[in-house]
């Protein structure tokens, strides 16, 4: 499957867009324990579901809320890819740098010792 790992809402849009080139999806909601968020994270997760069934995808993505290393889960799942829908690289481009990082050594240094999952970053729509 291809993995969405969910920043914003918008990325729905971006899978929308792009459901022609892939089967599933699945659409993570990263937690990070140290970080007080307005909407829970749960509560995003809802409101994604909601949006993937207005959308008419349902059964083409996954909604999942995951703590922990990303690319670790993405990989567990057999993930093809990781998409990251920002906001713009303005807004979002410093955290989206150290994000890649962390994605792209973690399994060499980390373990399993494996060959990091391509990253692609898309923009939502402005508005």
């Amino acid at each position: 499957p291809v993995f969405l790992f969910f920043k914003h809402l918008h990325s729905v849009h971006i899978y929308r867009a792009h459901k022609h080139r892939y089967g599933e999806a699945i659409a993570v909601i990263g937690v990070n324990a140290t970080k007080k968020y307005d909407v829970t994270p749960e509560q995003r997760a809802e409101l994604i579901r909601k949006m993937v069934s207005a959308e008419k995808i349902q059964g083409k993505i996954r909604v999942e809320v995951v703590s922990g290393y990303i690319w670790r889960f993405a990989m567990k799942e057999k993930a093809s890819i990781l998409y990251r829908g920002i906001r713009s690289w303005g807004k979002d481009g410093a955290e989206e740098r150290l994000l890649y990082i962390l994605n792209s050594y973690g399994p060499i240094l980390l373990g399993p010792l494996r060959w990091p999952i391509p990253t692609c970053y898309l923009e939502g729509k402005p508005e």
